[in-house]
């Protein structure tokens, strides 16, 4: 990758997770009851639809019904629901526009790239009690096309390989099993990681590339520390 695209996936990757790390606050859904209130359902119903309203409804009802499931249960529960949207494709990293759909927007739409799919499996599956540390949205490009898509990753722990949950297909498949794509980036609360295995998953500290990436991945870091994702 030249280090002009490098620099400026650099700066999409790091505007990406600023946004995931704003959007919900650190209190469980759960003990949130006027997050998703009967009078907001009825007034996305009024503005936006049926189908919109009880997109929310099933989203909030199954977070709440799969809080003790094993971890394997709430990934292909979170998968299957948001794979039941439209998949866009996503933007240009050279595209200007930075506005990243919240969870709640993109279901109320049903439809998002592929950015907007993967955060919207890692906010539910945090909501569900999946612990931060097991997932990482991970940056991806199509051996196929070279085109660059967000996935999420989990990890058992960190020293297995991740289950992967693609955007498209159901099925939930370690990193290694997943011949159509090439691992890139990945990103906790404190770094970056440069991925040079996918089958074991070497991780390596990424520096920065720039000044301003450098600020804004301070600045995600912070704010990730404050409200605990």
């Amino acid at each position: 990758m030249p280090e002009s695209a490098r620099k400026l996936f650099f700066n999409h990757l790091c505007q990406t997770v600023l946004m995931l790390c704003s959007i919900l606050p650190h209190t469980a859904l759960a003990e949130q009851s006027s997050y998703l209130s009967q009078s907001m359902l009825i007034e996305v119903q009024n503005q936006y639809g049926e189908q919109s309203m009880g997109r929310l409804r099933s989203w909030q009802e199954m977070i709440a019904n799969s809080t003790s499931a094993a971890d394997i249960e709430k990934l292909r529960l979170a998968n299957e629901f948001i794979n039941r949207n439209q998949l866009a494709p996503s933007q240009d990293y050279q595209d200007n526009s930075n506005y990243r759909a919240t969870p709640l927007e993109f279901l109320i739409l049903g439809s998002g790239d592929s950015e907007d799919f993967a955060i919207a499996k890692y906010i539910t599956l945090r909501e569900m009690g999946v612990e931060a540390s097991k997932l990482r949205l991970t940056y991806s490009q199509s051996i196929e096309d070279d085109s660059y898509q967000m996935i999420l990753a989990y990890y058992q722990s960190p020293d297995k390989e991740p289950l992967l949950l693609d955007n498209i297909e159901n099925q939930i498949r370690p990193a290694s099993a997943n011949k159509d794509i090439r691992l890139l980036y990945s990103f906790r609360s404190k770094d970056i990681l440069l991925i040079h295995s996918a089958k074991k998953m070497d991780l390596e500290m990424q520096s920065s590339p720039s000044k301003e990436v450098s600020r804004q991945w301070h600045k995600f870091v912070s704010k990730m520390q404050s409200v605990h994702y």
